[in-house]
């Protein structure tokens, strides 16, 4: 969904289509190919974006600290 190309970050904000059995198995195959070019993905879904907003921040912030 967010592309960092500074930070070669990607953040994924998940909604439902991402939990059936299909949209595991693409989002497994497009993590990997994003982790061989070299760029880090994070996964949240609406709900945690929503709702946990300052716990996804952290997230972010502690990874980009990385």
């Amino acid at each position: 969904d967010f592309y960092c190309p500074e930070a070669k970050l990607v953040i994924e904000v998940d909604g439902e289509h991402h939990f059936t059995e299909e949209g595991k198995a693409y989002d497994k195959h497009r993590d990997a190919w994003m982790i061989e070019q070299g760029i880090r993905v994070l996964r949240f879904t609406g709900k945690q974006v929503e709702f946990e907003t300052q716990m996804v921040i952290k997230m972010i912030e502690q990874t980009l600290s990385m």
